[in-house]
This record gives C-alpha cells, structure tokens and sequence, in this order.
C-alpha cells in the first residue's frame, strides 16, 4: 500500500532529494564568491538549512508537513474505496479510472482483468430463459413488475446467501443488475436487428442470447430491406422476400402499420422485424439568392409606397369634401346676414316715414 515518503529539499534551487546528503551536496554547489581583507577570493557557503518535506505515495504531490501528505493519501483512497463501491452497485466490468500514476495504472488495470464478470454466456441464457417465462407478467403497474422480477431473480439464484430477496445471490450480481442486463440485451439486439435491415450500416458482433433473443422479440433480420413505393397499389420486393399488403390510408397512400412495442416494462426503439422502408423523393428546396432577396425587398417597398399613396388620396378625398360642406355652410350664414340687413333698412325707412307723417300734422 503506498504512504506518504519523506524527502529533503535544496533551500537555493528547491530541487527534492529522497537522501538528505544529496540535498547538501545541491546546497555546496551554491557557494558564494567572496574577497577577503589581504583581497584573496573565499568560497562562503551560505547559510540555509536543508528543510524536510513530505510527497503523497499515490499521487506524487510534494507537502511540507507530513500530516498534509497523510490527508492527501486517504483522500485518494476514500475516492478509489468508493470508486469501486459504485462500480459493483452498476455491473459494470469495465475498468474503473482513476487519477493514479503510470506505475500504479498498469496494477490496477491487471487487477480489473482479473476481476471475473458474474455474466457469461450460460448465466445469460438462463437470464433470457426466465425473462420469456415472465413475460407476459411485465405488463402491469411497477409494483406488480417488481414481484415479477423478484421471480425472476430466484430463478437465477434460486438459493441466496441471505433471507432478504434483495441480497446479492450470485457473486456480483443484484436484481437492479439483472434489470440492467436484460435492458442492455435488449437494446443490443434491436440495435443488431437495425444495422442488419440498414443498407451500408457497420458490421457488429452478434449479441449475447441472439438466438433465444429470437424466439420472443423478433424474427431474424433480413438481408436488404424491403422498398415501398408510395401512391402504387403493391409493393416492389427486392430479393425473394414475400409481398406484403399495404393498408391503404386515408390519401391513397400505402402504409405499412407499425409494429407494437416488444417490451412493455420498457417499449425498444420504434424499429419493425423485419423493417420496411419506404423510398419516398423529396424535392431539394434551395435558398434564395441575394438578387431574389433584393427584388423581393424592392417588392415589398414598391407595395408599401403604393399602399401609403392610397392611404394618402383617400385622406385628400375626404377633406376636399368636408371643405366644401364647409364653403356652403359659410355661405348660407353669409346669405341669412343679408336678409337680415335689408330687413333692418326696410324698417329703417318705415320709421323714417313715420316721422315724416307726425311732423305734417303738426
């Protein structure tokens, strides 16, 4: 197990040293130059003590106190402890890493290779065995899932080493684990499945329980996939696969009808067995050109301009109408003014006559 390593350190050049002489000889090096009183030429070692520190024994960092590198050392290893607790929680077999030296990797790494995984080819059979028994019991609400796959694990480990049915059976393996490799089974192999019904897609391996895998989630892949061409009344089979009615839709376009979810617990990527693909042209739309774009700016404001002159004579309109309204206003006032005036002349010179008339009788 590594532990903190004391080391010296040269107090000129802070060079470390794992002896302490060799940390002297450092500080001799150092020597000063100096004249004496006759004027011949001394050589003044200087005055500095050779001062002791500690480096942490997994991860190299230098402390000037031992208890510091102590800390540093535990902390690394409550990080590796803990590390390794969450790795066998999760079924991973992969290597766990760590921020260690390259002296130590090379250990730890041979230590994961020789860790043996709890999953090999007969345990995942007997998993893939027990999930097809149950399967039609995983459709229901969680808790009714739970007890299903509490059934599930006795028939892996039908004898635990514990009375609590939670408790790791088989070494390495949990019922959150047996969970977790049904799903990545699964997912596997609907990933195979696609890949194989995809034309120039990457070769992959061939997934754990491919074949028992088979015989509840789908048949095997084909080779090619099937063309469909849409708006015809059949399908266009490539190779010697069977013809399969189309269900026409409400447009007149054959549709295939998608397949069901395998998994009620947790439905697979919406993928069919084997897939159909329908070949389907798409007009490539291209982006305007900048002299569109210009024209349809110049558009817009030729329309705007004309939709603003509109606005404009129709304002003209309206107020050339409400001034005339306004002239004949006026000049009705104007001509009730008159016919008031040659009233008041025509009693004017009524009066005047009257007088005229009372003066001669005097």
């Amino acid at each position: 197990m590594a532990s903190e390593a004391a080391m010296f350190q040269c107090s000129i050049c802070d060079k470390l040293y794992l002896l302490e002489y060799e940390a002297h000889m450092c500080l001799s090096t150092h020597y000063e130059q100096e004249e004496d009183a006759d004027g011949s030429v001394v050589l003044v070692q200087p005055d500095q003590d050779i001062p002791q520190r500690y480096s942490c024994g997994h991860c190299r960092v230098v402390y000037d106190t031992q208890e510091r590198a102590s800390m540093c050392l535990a902390r690394h290893a409550a990080q590796d402890t803990w590390m390794e607790s969450e790795a066998c929680a999760s079924g991973s077999s992969s290597a766990i890493e760590t921020h260690t030296p390259a002296s130590q990797k090379a250990t730890t790494s041979q230590s994961h290779s020789q860790r043996q995984t709890p999953w090999t080819e007969e345990t995942v059979i007997i998993l893939i065995q027990a999930v097809h028994n149950a399967y039609p019991r995983l459709d229901g609400k969680q808790e009714r899932r739970d007890r299903v796959w509490r059934d599930i694990y006795h028939v892996i480990s039908p004898q635990p080493s514990h009375k609590d049915s939670l408790s790791i059976g088989i070494p390495g393996v949990t019922i959150d684990q047996c969970k977790t490799k049904w799903k990545n089974l699964r997912y596997t192999f609907f990933r195979y499945v696609q890949n194989m019904n995809t034309t120039g897609g990457a070769k992959l391996h061939v997934p754990q329980g491919y074949e028992q895998l088979c015989a509840f989630l789908g048949d095997r892949p084909i080779a090619k996939p099937i063309t469909v061409s849409c708006g015809l009344e059949h399908l266009n089979v490539e190779g010697d696969q069977s013809v399969v009615d189309p269900i026409p839709g409400p447009s007149g376009i054959s549709a295939i009808p998608p397949a069901e979810p395998s998994d009620p617990d947790d439905p697979p990527p919406a993928i069919s067995i084997p897939e159909v693909r329908k070949s389907v042209k798409r007009k490539k739309i291209r982006p305007p050109s900048q002299s569109q774009r210009l024209e349809g700016i110049q558009r817009e404001s030729v329309e705007e301009v004309r939709a603003s002159g509109k606005r404009i004579d129709v304002f003209v309109t309206k107020y050339e109408e409400w001034c005339e309204q306004q002239k004949k206003f006026m000049e009705e006032i104007i001509e009730n003014q008159r016919q008031f005036l040659r009233m008041e002349e025509r009693k004017t010179e009524i009066l005047e006559q009257l007088l005229k008339l009372e003066r001669e009788k005097k």
